[in-house]
């Protein structure tokens, strides 16, 4: 009975010392440096396909009330980062997105739109021959 309590003490012993010296290795390794590439701005001919511009009043008629609904434009943009997929050494992608939000002056539905030129993350994925994730 001793011996087997002593076998045990001895495998968990070494399991443990084991694991901690992994850890130990893990934790030591220096990161890696992250190559941010950017996509650069969204094309203006696809800019030009969005028919609003920022303060104009949209008029939309409900269906049901047969009523018009003023929708107030407002729109921005603000560039993005896309987190890395965790493969080592992957690219992070800095890319541009459009918002447009019409906003009602009666109590409905506020309607968003997102134009971004992440796409271009996968143009150039494959032109380079790797995947995206």
């Amino acid at each position: 009975m001793k011996s087997k309590k002593q076998f045990f003490r001895k495998t968990a012993g070494t399991i443990v010392l084991g694991i901690m010296v992994m850890l130990f290795a893990a934790c030591t390794k220096e990161p890696s440096k992250t190559e941010i590439i950017h996509l650069g701005d969204i094309p203006e001919e696809y800019l030009a396909t969005v028919p609003y511009q920022n303060g104009d009043v949209v008029k939309m008629m409900h269906e049901s009330h047969r009523q018009i609904i003023n929708y107030h434009v407002s729109m921005g943009h603000f560039s993005s980062l896309d987190e890395p997929s965790g493969w080592y050494g992957s690219p992070v992608y800095d890319y541009q997105v459009y918002w447009i939000t019409l906003k009602p002056d009666y109590p409905t539905f506020e309607m968003e739109l997102f134009l971004s030129n992440e796409y271009m993350r996968s143009l150039l994925s494959r032109k380079n021959g790797s995947r995206v994730l």
